[in-house]
């Protein structure tokens, strides 16, 4: 966005087919619009004490404490797509931690069949996965 970026006309021929977030968050997820909505792989530990798996803010820090921001995390950002009518592929892992932000080699063969039918063959997947964490 231009909040980030000084020259956006860098960037104009850039066109994402899909995103792959792995524990990660938006500042709002209201900025995913139908118009800009593309498939979201989201991978997050319901325990995550770093980035919010929902709406939270950041390290869960206190409103007070410098550096407070509000993110909406993957759970925040599965249901902003399920409105839209947007292809989704949410796997939570129940009691996982930050953890989970490295790459999930054991789901990889999921994640590129989701991809195959969602960007390749423009078909419509809203999936959620829940799983425990491994102990």
């Amino acid at each position: 966005r231009e909040f980030y970026i000084q020259d956006l006309d860098k960037y104009s021929d850039v066109n994402f087919a899909a995103v792959w977030s792995l524990a990660g968050a938006l500042l709002d997820a209201d900025y995913i619009t139908k118009a800009n909505s593309i498939p979201a792989i989201l991978f997050h530990g319901t325990e995550d004490k770093l980035v919010p798996i929902s709406t939270n803010p950041h390290h869960f820090c206190d409103r007070t404490a410098p550096g407070y921001l509000m993110m909406d995390g993957s759970e925040t950002i599965a249901k902003q797509l399920k409105v839209l009518g947007a292809s989704y592929y949410f796997n939570v892992v129940e009691g996982g931690q930050h953890e989970v932000s490295g790459i999930p080699f054991q789901d990889i063969d999921l994640v590129f069949n989701f991809l195959e039918k969602t960007v390749i063959h423009n078909q419509l997947i809203q999936t959620v996965i829940t799983k425990k964490a491994s102990q």
